[in-house]
């Protein structure tokens, strides 16, 4: 007879659960931080809207992120845990684009050695392993050589006007 942490795919772990909890507190702390980046490039004394958006656009990924990762614990009998979420430091005016792009670069890097770190305690349960890679590894590689591709952008046009042309060509708008 099969026990409350067990079910069709096998036995759910401890470390498999924490590892799984973990993993939900990182992607709710990219999802307040990407949240704190989006409205302070849509404040109006920076005007950046279009790259606020993307933020914004980032923060509601990162939240469906941990709600899968949720609804997969759920479903594999784990309880979820929550944790304390750090704030995200304050951004003056002087907080660039440039500065935005390396900082969310900077968390990509971090979730994604995250999600390794999480892979590693999957490594001996095939379904857990699939959804890791299936759902969130492979987004990582795309989500971290974007980030990479707009600091080489944002480095070539420079503040100001430069900045000013990113957000509008982020927008879609010539």
């Amino acid at each position: 007879m099969a026990t409350s942490s067990q079910n069709f795919l096998g036995q759910w772990t401890k470390d498999c659960e924490k590892a799984i909890n973990d993993q939900i507190n990182v992607e709710l702390g990219a999802f307040y931080a990407y949240t704190a980046m989006g409205n302070h490039f849509k404040r109006n004394d920076v005007a950046l809207d279009n790259i606020g958006n993307m933020f914004l656009k980032n923060a509601e990924e990162e939240r469906e992120h941990a709600q899968k990762l949720i609804e997969y614990n759920h479903k594999r009998g784990g309880n979820t845990t929550y944790q304390d979420i750090k704030a995200p430091s304050a951004f003056s005016v002087s907080f660039t684009a440039l500065d935005a792009m390396e900082k969310a670069l900077d968390m990509e890097i971090e979730v994604n050695e995250s999600l390794l770190r999480m892979h590693k305690h999957a490594a001996n349960d095939p379904a857990f392993s699939d959804f890791i890679e299936g759902h969130f590894l492979h987004e990582q590689v795309e989500a971290i050589n974007e980030y990479r591709g707009y600091i080489t952008n944002l480095k070539m046009c420079g503040p100001g006007l430069g900045t000013y042309l990113f957000n509008k060509q982020l927008g879609g708008s010539s």
